[in-house]
């Protein structure tokens, strides 16, 4: 596609689904994870990552990014670590925070740190009396990082997953599975939300799977083909 300690404030939880069920799976050349519309008055974020071993394509140029894209009315928020793939290899990995005002351009805050294969990073944010607090924590690094500004508006979507960008048609680095932790969205574990869920193909050819969401909102992305 697509750094406070904790979470504070009682907060409205989003609107619920009924059951667990994905309204869709869609078929993308770019996306494999869940994708949410958010109701309701909601304010915090938090959920895990793993950071995976990448193998880059002998050629060509093509980024790698597991994390998650957050929405307001006037803002996007990205916790990410981009893997940028140019003939075989890429830069040592990092993981970010970073905050954009909704017409996009520049981040208006950021933070960052180093991260290695089979780390797995914390991702918090939290939103009070209009001000984003995003935290990114690596406990096996003793890594912590913040990046905070003014916003408006609170969440209306939530994007969590792996996204593959900048070669046509998609090639997909190998890699390791990634997972993501515990998701929730205010008080709701992602497994209790409407959402879609989206894997990558080329054609009919399924390059990134995704897998079920547990109860407690954890799920993984799967290489399965270049």
């Amino acid at each position: 596609m697509l750094v406070a300690t904790g979470l504070c404030g009682v907060l409205a939880a989003p609107s619920l689904a009924a059951a667990s069920v994905p309204r869709a799976v869609v078929k993308s050349t770019t996306f494999a994870g869940y994708d949410a519309g958010v109701t309701g008055t909601v304010s915090t974020f938090s959920g895990l990552v793993s950071i995976p071993t990448v193998t880059c394509p002998a050629t060509g140029s093509v980024t790698l990014q597991p994390g998650v894209l957050i929405h307001t009315s006037g803002n996007f928020f990205r916790f990410e670590e981009s893997v940028d793939c140019a003939a075989g290899t890429a830069p040592p990995p990092a993981f970010f925070a970073s905050i954009y005002l909704a017409t996009g351009g520049d981040d208006i805050a950021a933070a960052s740190f180093a991260v290695s294969a089979g780390d797995v990073v914390k991702m918090l944010l939290n939103i009070t009396s209009g001000k984003a607090t995003m935290t990114i924590i690596d406990a096996k690094a003793k890594e912590r990082a913040l990046a905070s500004a003014p916003v408006t508006g609170t969440l209306t979507s939530v994007q969590v997953g792996t996204s593959v960008n900048g070669s046509t048609p998609t090639v997909v680095p190998r890699f390791t599975t990634i997972s993501f932790i515990a998701v929730k969205v205010g008080t709701a574990s992602l497994a209790t939300l409407s959402v879609d869920k989206y894997e990558i193909y080329k054609g009919n050819e399924l390059q990134v799977a995704t897998s079920k969401r547990s109860t407690k909102g954890t799920f993984k992305n799967n290489f399965v083909h270049a």
